[in-house]
Order: C-alpha cells, then sequence, then structure tokens
C-alpha cells in the first residue's frame, strides 16, 4: 500500500510539473530534439510489419497463404510479445474482397486469406497493421500488390499493366524542390518524376522553360521516370517543364523569396556531403548555429551543433556513421525550433546470403531436395511456385529497405514495388518528395501531438465501443459498460466512458472467447451502442484510373487457371483438415469469494418458479410485486435496499428477467448482502444466479444489452503435398497440377545446421519461383531468391 501510494505521488507530482513550471520566468522546453524524440516514441511507438506470400498471382476461389513476421523497431528485431495482426485484400476501388486476422507468437504467424471466386481479374492489394500502426494507416502498413486471374469473367482491371504503356508521354508530374520550394536567386535543385496516365513511370526527355520560352535546363528522365535537373530561379518567372513528346506544359512551383534549402549527397567513397543554405532578406533571421541531426528508426546517429557562415555550413560524414538504408537529416536552429529535413539513401553493404542448393529429380512426381545451409536459429519461411509474370515480388531485406514507415510521393504498390532494383541516385531523388509515416518534427518539437488512439495489443485484443447518441461524452457522472464474456472460463469487466466518448475492453487471449454481452447503464435512457471495426476504414484513394485494356501476357496466365479448375474437378487440395485442440477448462469464475448464502438447487427438491425458490430458500431477501407500471423487485428488508442482480455474470437491472427463469435451467444461487467492491463499483448487496449452460442462453437481453460474437483470430491450415513413396500413389491417375508447388511457413531455424526441404514435384515441367525468408533473435535478415527449373524431366 505504502508503493502504490509512492506512486500516485510521483504521478501527482508529474502531472503538476507543467503548472509549476508555467509559473516560473522561463516556460521554454529546454530539451534537445533528440531528447523530445525518445519520449515520442515511448508515447507513440511504431513496429515494423512483413508478409511472405506463397505465391504473386492466383485465381479466384484460391486461398492465399501467408507467413508474418512482427518486428520491434529500432532493430526490427522479431516482437517478444504475443500480437495481433489485420490482414487483408482491397479491390482496385478500395473494397476489402477477403479479411483475416493472424496472431503472432513469439515474433512470427500464420493465415490464410479465401479469394471469392467471383473476383474480377486484375492488381489487388494486400495490406496488413497492427493496432499500433492503425494510427499511421492509410499509408503507415505493410502494402503490396497480388494479381487474380478469373477465367470466367469478362471484366479485367490493370492486368499485368506494369508490362504496358512503358512508351506512353507523361500525364502527371512530380516536382520536388530540394529545399521544398524553390527559392529566389540561388541554385536549385529539382526532382522530376514523370508518370502516364495509370501512374506507371515513363522515360522522357524535354525542357525547363520559362513562360516565354527561354530554356533554362534541359532534363532527361530514365526509365525510372526521374531527373534532377538543377537552374537559378527568379522571384515573378512561371517556368514548366515541357516534355518533347507532347505540347503540354507542366508549371513548376511558384518562386519563393526566402528558404533554406539541406542538401545531401552520397558518393562513390563512402563520404556523405550535408550542407544547408539559407536564403532570407531579413538580417534580425539569419541563422548563426544550429543543430544537424540524423536518424534511422528512431535511433539517433548524430546530433551535433553546427555554425553558419555567410547564411551556409558543410559538413561531410563517413557513411559507415549512419545506417544502411534510408536515414532522416533534420536541421534546427539553436533553439531547437525545426527548420528543414529530407532523406537520404546508403547503400546496403553486401551480406553472404546462403545459397540454395536443389537436387534436381529425374521424373515427374520424385521428390526433390532444397538444402539450405549455416543458419542461424530463427523464424523461417519457404515457397516454391509458379511465377507471375512480369512480377518476382520483393524479399524481406528488399522490401525493408521503405518498410512501412516511409511514404514515397507517389502511393502506389509499384513505386514501393520498384525501389529496391533503382539506383542510389534515383532512390534519392524519389526521396527528396519522402515523408514518414511516424516521425513529424513540427510535433515533436512543439511537443503538440496526441497519444495514439489505438493501444498496443499484447496476449489479448481491445474491443471498442461507443454510442452515437451521446452528444456530450465529456458529461459527468459518465456512462459505463458491463461486459461479459463467455467461452471456457466466463468472465466480467466494466468501463467508464472516456474523453472521446469511448469505452474500451481488454479481452485476454487464454480466455478462449466466443461471445459476449454488453449492456451500457445510460440512467435509463435507451441507445444504440456502435462496434469499431477490427479492420480499418481508413484507405489511401487512388489517384489514378483503372486499366482495362487488353493485356498480352494473358495467355502466360491462362495455365495456372487450367491447374486451378483441373484440381476443383477432381476434388483435389492442398490444404490438412483443421482439428481443434480444445484447452482445458479453467475454473468458473466469479466477482467475489465466498458467497453468504450459496444455494446449489439440486440439493434441494424440484420448486415449479423461481419465485418460490426465492420465498423458500432465500429467505434473506423478498420478492415485491411492483405498483402499477413497475416490475417485480428483489429487496433486502434488513438494509432496505435492492441488491445488484446478475445472472451468468451479465448485470441486470429487471428482476423480472430473474423471476421468469426456468427453475430447472438454474444451477445456483449466491447472496451478498454486504457492500461488495469489484474494482471502483460499489454494489449494494449481490444476488447472482447461474445457470447450466453459464452462458445466458435463451434469455431476454436487459435493456441497452447487445450479444455478439467473438473471434479472437483465424485459424489456419496445413499445407500438405502427396506421398508418391508408395507405387500405387505414384501410379494413379489423378493428374497433380499445384500452382504452390511447396509451402512451408511453421517451422523454426536451428542454428548452425543445414535446413532441408524435401517435396515431390508435380506432373508439371515449367520453371518454379523460391523464395526463402527468415529473421533470426539478432536482427539479421535472411533472403534468398532462387528458381527451380524443371524442363526436360520425364
Amino acid at each position: 500500500m505504502i508503493k502504490k501510494s509512492k506512486v500516485i505521488l510521483a504521478w501527482l507530482l508529474t502531472s503538476l510539473l507543467p503548472v509549476i513550471l508555467s509559473g516560473q520566468e522561463n516556460p521554454a522546453d529546454l530539451r534537445s530534439a533528440g531528447e523530445k524524440l525518445e519520449d515520442y516514441g515511448l508515447i507513440k511507438p511504431f513496429e515494423e510489419l512483413w508478409l511472405h506470400t506463397d505465391r504473386e498471382i492466383y485465381v479466384s476461389g484460391e486461398a492465399v497463404r501467408i507467413k508474418g513476421y512482427l518486428l520491434s523497431y529500432p532493430d526490427l528485431i522479431l516482437a517478444s510479445c504475443d500480437s495481433y495482426v489485420y490482414a487483408e485484400i482491397l479491390s482496385c476501388d478500395n473494397r476489402p474482397v477477403a479479411q483475416a486476422t493472424m496472431m503472432i507468437e513469439e515474433g512470427s504467424g500464420t493465415v490464410m486469406l479465401y479469394l471469392p471466386d467471383t473476383l474480377s481479374s486484375g492488381p489487388y492489394m494486400l495490406r496488413a497493421y497492427t493496432a499500433v500502426m492503425k494510427n499511421y494507416l492509410p499509408h503507415g502498413c505493410f502494402m503490396k500488390s497480388i494479381t487474380v486471374v478469373n477465367p470466367f469473367s469478362d471484366r479485367q482491371v490493370n492486368l499485368f499493366t506494369g508490362t504496358k504503356f512503358r512508351n506512353d508521354p507523361p500525364s502527371k508530374i512530380f516536382f520536388l524542390p530540394e529545399g521544398g520550394n524553390l527559392i529566389n536567386g540561388v541554385e536549385n535543385r529539382t526532382g522530376i518524376i514523370t508518370l502516364n496516365k495509370y501512374g506507371y513511370p515513363v522515360a522522357c526527355s524535354g525542357w525547363l522553360q520559362t513562360e516565354e520560352g527561354l530554356i533554362v535546363a534541359d532534363v532527361m528522365c530514365d526509365s525510372s521516370g526521374t531527373s534532377l535537373p538543377s537552374f537559378i530561379p527568379e522571384k515573378g518567372v512561371q517556368y514548366y517543364f515541357v516534355p518533347e513528346a507532347t505540347a503540354e506544359r507542366f508549371p513548376l512551383p511558384a518562386v519563393s523569396d526566402e528558404g533554406i534549402i539541406l542538401s545531401a549527397d552520397y558518393n562513390e567513397e563512402g563520404l556523405v556531403t550535408i550542407s544547408a543554405r539559407q536564403i532570407t532578406g531579413k538580417e534580425s533571421s539569419t541563422l548563426r548555429s544550429g543543430i544537424i541531426l540524423v536518424q534511422s528508426r528512431g535511433k539517433i546517429l548524430l546530433n551535433e551543433k553546427v555554425n553558419f557562415r555567410n547564411q551556409e555550413f558543410n559538413t561531410i560524414i563517413p557513411a559507415g556513421e549512419l545506417s544502411p538504408g534510408i536515414n532522416n537529416i533534420a536541421l534546427f536552429d539553436a533553439e531547437g525550433n525545426f527548420l528543414r529535413e529530407r532523406y537520404i539513401f546508403i547503400p546496403v553493404p553486401g551480406v553472404n546470403q546462403p545459397v540454395i542448393q536443389c537436387t534436381h529429380p529425374v521424373k515427374r512426381r520424385d521428390n526433390v531436395r532444397i538444402e539450405i545451409e549455416g543458419l542461424v536459429a530463427g523464424s523461417g519461411s519457404l515457397s516454391v511456385s509458379v511465377p507471375s509474370p512480369g512480377k518476382q515480388g520483393l524479399l524481406a531485406s528488399e522490401y525493408l529497405m521503405l518498410g512501412s514507415e516511409i511514404r514515397l510521393p507517389v502511393n502506389l504498390p509499384f513505386q514501393r514495388e520498384s525501389f529496391p532494383a533503382l539506383s542510389t541516385k534515383t532512390k534519392n531523388i524519389l526521396l527528396l518528395g519522402a515523408t514518414s509515416n511516424w516521425i513529424d518534427w513540427m510535433k515533436i518539437t512543439s511537443g503538440s501531438f496526441e497519444q495514439n488512439r489505438w493501444f498496443e495489443e499484447r496476449e489479448g485484443r481491445f474491443l471498442y465501443m461507443t454510442q452515437p447518441g451521446n452528444e456530450d461524452p465529456g458529461i459527468l457522472p459518465r456512462p459505463r459498460a458491463y461486459l461479459t464474456a463467455f467461452g471456457f472460463s466466463p468472465s466480467f469487466q466494466y468501463a467508464e466512458e472516456d474523453s472521446t466518448g469511448r469505452f474500451i475492453f481488454f479481452l485476454e487471449k487464454k480466455k478462449n472467447i466466443k461471445n459476449i454481452i454488453i449492456r451500457v447503464d445510460s440512467g435509463g435512457t435507451s441507445m444504440p451502442v456502435s462496434f469499431e471495426n477490427r479492420y480499418s476504414e481508413r484507405y489511401i484513394p487512388s489517384e489514378f484510373p483503372a486499366d482495362t485494356t487488353p493485356s498480352e501476357s494473358e495467355a502466360e496466365a491462362e495455365q495456372l487457371m487450367v491447374r486451378y479448375q483441373v484440381r476443383k474437378i477432381y476434388g483435389i487440395t492442398d490444404t490438412a483438415s483443421l482439428i481443434p485442440v480444445l484447452p482445458v477448462r479453467p475454473p468458473a469464475f466469479r466477482l467475489y469469494g465466498r458467497a453468504d448464502l450459496e444455494v446449489l438447487l439440486e440439493d434441494y427438491i424440484s420448486l415449479s418458479s423461481m419465485r418460490e425458490i426465492f420465498f423458500e430458500l432465500i429467505k434473506i431477501v423478498s420478492v415485491r410485486t411492483g405498483r402499477g407500471e413497475e416490475g417485480s423487485v428483489i429487496y433486502d428488508p434488513l438494509l432496505k435496499r435492492s441488491p445488484a442482480l446478475f445472472i451468468d455474470l451479465v448485470p441486470v437491472d429487471d428482476a423480472d428477467i430473474i423471476l421468469n427463469l426456468n427453475p430447472a435451467h438454474v444451477k445456483q444461487i449466491d447472496v451478498i448482502t454486504g457492500d461488495y467492491m469489484v474494482g471502483n463499483l460499489l454494489f449494494p448487496g449481490i444476488i447472482s444466479v447461474t445457470t447450466h449452460e453459464g452462458n445466458y442462453n435463451d434469455i431476454r437481453l436487459p435493456d441497452n444489452s447487445i450479444r455478439i460474437p467473438w473471434k479472437m483470430y483465424d485459424e489456419s491450415k496445413a499445407f500438405f503435398t502427396p506421398d508418391y513413396s508408395v507405387d500405387e500413389a505414384s501410379h494413379s491417375r489423378l493428374p497433380d497440377f499445384r500452382n504452390t508447388l511447396y509451402w512451408n511457413d511453421g517451422h523454426a531455424i536451428e542454428s548452425g545446421e543445414t535446413t532441408v526441404y524435401e517435396f515431390p514435384v508435380s506432373d508439371d515441367t515449367q520453371d518454379y519461383q523460391i523464395n526463402f525468408n527468415m529473421f533470426n533473435h539478432k536482427g539479421d535478415i535472411i533472403s534468398v531468391r532462387s528458381k527451380l527449373s524443371l524442363s526436360g524431366i520425364l
């Protein structure tokens, strides 16, 4: 109790600290930007997620197999706590077509998403996020595109668009000035991104010119659609980019009188040159000194003071002092006020990845053996499947170059997927327009940010509920909601409405909850309740129209569809049956210890009604008939009050619900006559009725109550391959056409051993894509891509 009092006292002092400081002469926050960043990370955490899918292309009606990895910031180490991931597949108009909740244990988990067989052919977006990542949506989540083909649908949207229209003229241009805007009278470098009408990069050449046609710079965009021209703009002059292939002119941003140009360049000698130049017409606002801070994923790499000479400074930093991958460079003035930032990519040094060795079979249905040597203990997954035309998908190490934190100027999956293959120069042009879905320096330095709306889910999930009819959530006393959960062990909890108008409950994983009943105490008024969807409804709007023109690559997907149809005809599956494992039922939960009176009805003769049971067996309370329209009342004549009523831990206000129960369905009645506290709730005595089923089944719900089913997560089913070691199976006439030749998502890798995967090949003789990904507990990422060629086997 003494320890708890000290904690409360410390909390009070902390909460009063801003008030104490406000009375001092210098109320400024003297903490550095780095210290504020560390505090920000504690209040607004971020985490990373990566999904390995068994394929990149599917037939409508198939299942998408997923192995998910949850990584903690800043070191991208497998998360140590159990958590949950919400995965969904979205159509091009942001309509969810498949959703599932994946449970993460020791940093990884598996789930399956079932594609409806009515889907149109085209690309779909697979996105996934945790509860923490919901705070940064729609951009701050895992995203990748998958292709779906439907042999029975004439509608086709964007099928293999990335392989078409490469020679289109530019239709939309992004301008990325190095100073955030064009600044008068000094040399400006401006990134340019050229896209076609469907949002794909196109190569083009052209000029930057004035309204009168004076050319100030040549522009040459390569196949990545990027260029970085340099020129000296003048205030009051409008500049345009004019592509050579079209007469259309694209206006550049207006020229500003003042600003700060923050430059960062990486050279082949492994050095990073950082320079800043301030342009201002006011002598009083000229910078004399400032602070440069470099961070990556919230980890501070450099934090030092710099001095401006003639409104400019330059510094050179060895790339080894920064983080391989993307670094955030931020400039602050001497008082710690944020001025400017930019992102720079440092090449990732080559890592000796293990080699995948395959022993090729001699004939169809023979076993193939895949060996991967020298792996450190961790969690991994392997897929062997048909390749997607024009796309091979990203490995974990490639995806995590950007991850879920960094947002590129064009919010399309293909830009993220093509990023790893781009040159360092092109990457850094794109990063001129990059922002963080997590870090906001203006909010961090000012302290004007709110806590996350969605909380971390560890060892269980949160349920959020609101009352839409309540227009003033801040009114006191606040409404209270009671939740009773039914599973292998019923449980009870309550929540008060918070300042945002929500009731927040936490449901533990170990409870194995099947359904819940929630009752809201709204002071006698009837009000609806609304449950927040576990899947976010915040989507990235589409900036480009859908492409519905025929594709030249349709023939490449035809064989994929034929395999699926043959397997459907013969009823062949690669999914094992799910055998549920029933947990051991724990002892029944109740709100109290030993009751003042416990009546087990099987110890007595059967009585015809609950009123008779109360009259004969529970004489310390009485049942009174209500007057007028009032219902019956269960009353304590000694204390002259009505106790709180419960049925199977569900609180009820109407005594008639208890009195109308069938006595044959009631197992036990407990009575507590004195005051009883549960948390901060004070009950004026308790009468608790327990039915034989214990789940409030077939009983009228109290007013302002709702019953909903609950599923903590979606089970995944194991992948299995045919066993052709028996002659009868190997000579079977049933065709073996597998789009996913092999999928392994469940084996943890043992340290220092050779990992062996062995499985039979199918009746197809074609090339397959092999993807292997593994995360160890040291933070190392092992990603290997290879090819299995079965051409020429008998």
